[in-house]
């Protein structure tokens, strides 16, 4: 065998070569130089070990602990400290197969899984690592997934002879990790089980139906168990909307005022509503009946009846959970829910805070649960207590209800680490969109902490008719003013309620005269169910029992991405593709495809995980079912003709008529002489102004992250841009550029004048522009 000799560099063949190991347990071969009898060593193994015992490597003398993300490591080594060395690995390192099923369903439905091929240098760096400490912490997220990912990266790195403790604790703070460190324990295989089976699962449905769809309507479409049901709440909503006949019906309000106030020449009123006529509620169907009463109105006498004053409780909102969260944020900051978990999961792994370092700013944000550590709760009345007074403080700590019918694991609610680091101290090191969220958190949290609201609710009965005949007219008006504002000094609602919002009244008093003003009646229709925003798509499938809090974003994610529904005005709008996909898997897979089974299954997958059930039945009784609906789909599921919508141009390279079609960034615009011209164009939503600068069409854009603007179709040429969206009516002072400055007003971009905003202004149209 031949080696090189370090003392005659030169190549040769080795005298008296024999197999043997090194100190770190490497075969190789060992001989001399049969020129100068130097030792030779060639690495390498041979047939000739097969018969030598494998030494024994000695364990290393320091810690290897491995999470997920760079940054997580970056914060735990710091309180972790010397001995410990934190690797990374930047999400799932091993996973079933992209190629094929990856699962033999007749052996148990047993996963075939590979190495992720980016990920293999980290498992090796991983592995080399593991050889190296005396310990190995698996420190991944305390959830099924992060069970999961810490077992598979077990498996893939091959971490056998050393030994593997499992670390959980739902916050980056010195004291959590210490403490996850003296109370670690091993990998549990029944949280493992839980998530493998909610993988495989999902591998079953996605692999076996989406061939269907490809096969039916066109390639690229994919089906799945969440999300295919998430499509059908929002297919099914917007059928509601088309079914609904608007209803018309009337109301009547009168202004009245005091009597004492006769004479003044600007008399100050208030507002009744008609709420009874003759004992019974008002029935108002059309103007007719509307005028008939009002003409018996306007002649008569109108008294006081009853004043009713009381208190009323406000309790403080529980702390926040995944749902509540995206929900949360979506209505007060408008953040998808998918920005909301990736912004959330940087304040979780920690934010360099000046002399503090790095540190986690809030619990696990992955979370069903609304408990609360007896500590965090100490702190927190502490705090009340120093800044607003005993008087802000509960007698006892409240105890908040988990709603999820079976909370996943025993996790704590999302809070801040600390409610000693306040949002204005913090804001300093925080991007405006981290403080954006880790102020409502914060807010949140201490709001649930703290004394319930006093709400005095006035409710005035006032009689109207002859007095001396009959008083068959009954008008209501009710106030509410905040007595003790409680959590409202931390929390106030976005959506108050209407009768808050209603100016003082007068003093009133049992049996006093009212002059009455004028006779108000006023049109209504009733209006359909609205669509779902991402807030309430997500509060639905929370409440039905659809998903996990791991879930909810991707799965919103997902259904745009594949171009199943679409946001309108922040409300998702099913696309005729939405509609065609949908209706094709209800109709074959009702049975799956279907609220009650998808809440069914996540409940066998909460058994699993603690414990109650095998995976493997599970997952038998759920296949057996869907096996007989799956081959009867592929023999009956009809073909559908998926039109292209005319774009309303013609191609500037053949003459063709253009195109709007779906591809994997969205719409754009080809030319329908496909393949033989490949002319395409991109699809520019066009809003309807000018542009101030230049004149050119103002068109819809968005970031690389996803977020809408609105910009000039001449770029670069002009490089006029607005976050807010325009309106078409230019502003009344100065002739300016109109946006819109919240729900219900717009402000001119040039002198600042704001004003309310129209029902009827509305902007945005779909028309494709030449590029």
């Amino acid at each position: 065998m031949e080696a090189y000799c370090m003392r005659c560099k030169a190549k040769r063949e080795m005298a008296n070569p024999h197999p043997v190991y090194s100190k770190k347990g490497r075969p190789g071969t060992r001989g001399t130089c049969p020129v100068c009898g130097s030792g030779m060593f060639r690495m390498g193994k041979t047939e000739h070990h097969e018969s030598l015992p494998k030494p024994k490597v000695a364990p290393g003398d320091g810690k290897l602990v491995i999470v997920e993300s760079p940054a997580k490591a970056r914060t735990m080594g710091k309180f972790l400290g010397k001995g410990y060395k934190v690797e990374a690995t930047v999400g799932h390192v091993r996973d079933l197969l992209k190629s094929r099923l990856s699962v033999d369903v007749e052996n148990d439905f047993t996963p075939t899984y590979r190495v992720l091929k980016e990920k293999r240098k980290t498992v090796n760096h991983l592995q080399k690592m593991a050889k190296k400490a005396a310990e190995v912490y698996l420190a991944t997220d305390p959830d099924r997934e992060g069970e999961a990912i810490a077992w598979h990266v077990a498996e893939a790195a091959k971490i056998e002879d050393r030994p593997i403790y499992r670390v959980v604790f739902h916050e980056i703070t010195e004291s959590a990790i210490r403490e996850a460190f003296a109370n670690h324990r091993d990998i549990d295989m029944k949280l493992v089980n839980a998530q493998q089976a909610r993988r495989i699962l999902d591998r079953l449905v996605g692999y076996q139906i989406s061939p269907l769809l490809w096969k039916s309507v066109r390639g690229g479409l994919s089906a799945g168990r969440v999300q295919s049901v998430a499509v059908r709440l929002v297919v099914e909503r917007e059928r509601e909307i088309e079914a609904f006949v608007p209803v018309e019906y009337w109301s009547i309000e009168a202004e009245l005022a005091k009597q004492e106030t006769r004479g003044q020449e600007d008399r100050e009123g208030f507002w009744a509503k008609l709420h009874k006529v003759r004992g019974e509620k008002v029935d108002l169907s059309n103007q007719k009946e509307a005028e008939k009463i009002v003409d018996d109105l306007q002649g008569a006498s109108y008294v006081v009846a009853k004043v009713v004053k009381r208190d009323r409780r406000r309790k403080p909102p529980t702390p926040f959970i995944t749902s509540t969260l995206q929900q949360d944020a979506s209505r007060r900051l408008r953040f998808s829910a998918r920005r909301t978990m990736r912004i959330a999961q940087q304040l979780y792994e920690g934010i360099d805070v000046g002399p503090e370092g790095s540190v986690g700013l809030i619990t696990y944000m992955r979370t069903d649960s609304v408990n609360v550590s007896a500590q965090a709760q100490a702190e927190a009345r502490d705090y009340v207590t120093e800044k607003y007074g005993d008087k802000y403080l509960p007698s006892k700590p409240p105890r908040h209800k988990t709603r999820a019918k079976r909370a996943e694991e025993a996790h704590e609610a999302i809070r801040p680490t600390s409610v000693r680091r306040e949002p204005q101290v913090m804001r300093q090191y925080l991007s405006p969109e981290q403080f954006g969220l880790y102020d409502l958190i914060w807010s949140r949290f201490l709001a649930s902490q703290m004394a319930p609201a006093v709400v005095e609710t006035t409710a005035i009965d006032i009689e109207a008719g002859d007095p001396w005949v009959e008083m068959p007219y009954l008008f209501r008006v009710t106030i509410s003013v905040v007595k003790f504002p409680g959590f409202l000094r931390v929390y106030g609602d976005v959506r108050k309620d209407k009768e808050e919002q209603i100016a003082p009244l007068p003093a009133l008093a049992q049996s006093e005269m009212l002059d009455l003003l004028r006779l108000v009646p006023k049109q209504h229709f009733t209006k359909p169910p609205p669509r779902y925003s991402e807030a309430t798509l997500v509060r639905a499938l929370e409440e039905h029992g659809i998903g996990r809090p791991s879930t909810y974003a991707p799965t919103l994610s997902t259904i745009q991405g594949r171009g199943y529904v679409q946001l309108t005005d922040r409300r998702f709008q099913p696309t005729e593709l939405g509609f065609i996909v949908n209706d094709l898997l209800v109709g074959h897979f009702g049975e799956i495809i279907n609220v009650g089974f998808t809440a069914r299954m996540e409940e066998n997958l909460d058994l699993i995980a603690s414990g109650e059930r095998e995976w493997v039945p599970v997952l038998r009784r759920f296949y057996d079912r869907f096996e007989g609906q799956l081959e009867k789909a592929k023999v009956e599921m009809e073909k559908v003709k998926l039109e292209p919508e005319p774009a309303g141009i013609d191609c500037d390279k053949c003459g063709s008529p253009m195109v709007i079609k779906m591809g994997r960034y969205g719409k754009f615009i080809a030319c329908s002489n496909y393949p033989k011209c490949r002319n395409t164009k991109p699809f520019l939503v066009k809003v309807g102004v000018t542009c101030p600068e230049c004149g050119g069409d103002l068109i819809e854009k968005k970031t690389r992250k996803g977020r809408v603007f609105y910009g000039c179709s001449n770029y670069p040429e002009c490089k006029f841009a607005s976050w807010d969206k325009p309106v078409p009516e230019p502003c009344p002072e100065c002739g300016g550029l109109m946006v819109e400055a919240g729900k219900d007003s717009i402000k001119c971009i040039r002198c600042g004048a704001r004003r309310e905003r129209l029902p009827d202004e509305t902007t945005i149209q779909e028309e494709p522009l030449e590029s």
